[in-house]
């Protein structure tokens, strides 16, 4: 997992918010959410914020609300509580639910507390890292 610092958020957001200061994360257009995972990819170099998976589409992956929206509500337009994640089964996002993780690619630590193999297999290094990782496997 790599850190991803965040940037300002979509003028079509802002834009949105604005008109809307008492508005939800599920009123906003199809084309918002878009704008939304187009920046949040390029903050991303085009991964997945869980496992790296390199994401070549908007319509491949989804926003993901980091802080989930049933436990922070207040969130839910926060653009920087929002990343793209791959639509994998059973892994990152679709795993994550709304469970809150322990280890986030907005935290620093997450490079070090995770070591990435060849093989493609992630090992856990902290016990928040390995509790990070059964989350987002499901398991």
């Amino acid at each position: 997992m790599r850190t991803i610092s965040k940037g300002s958020e979509p003028p079509s957001l802002t834009a949105w918010k604005r008109k809307n200061p008492h508005g939800y994360y599920n009123q906003l257009t199809q084309d918002i959410r878009r704008d939304i995972r187009e920046h949040a990819l390029r903050e991303q170099f085009y991964l997945c914020a869980y496992c790296c998976q390199r994401i070549e589409d908007t319509d491949v992956c989804h926003n993901e609300h980091v802080e989930p929206r049933k436990l922070k509500p207040k969130r839910e337009l926060d653009y920087t509580n929002i990343i793209a994640s791959c639509n994998t089964p059973n892994q990152c996002g679709n795993a994550h639910d709304s469970k809150s993780l322990p280890l986030t690619p907005l935290m620093t630590e997450c490079e070090i507390e995770l070591q990435f193999k060849i093989s493609g297999r992630v090992e856990g290094l902290s016990d928040r890292a390995i509790a990070r990782m059964r989350f987002c496997t499901g398991n």
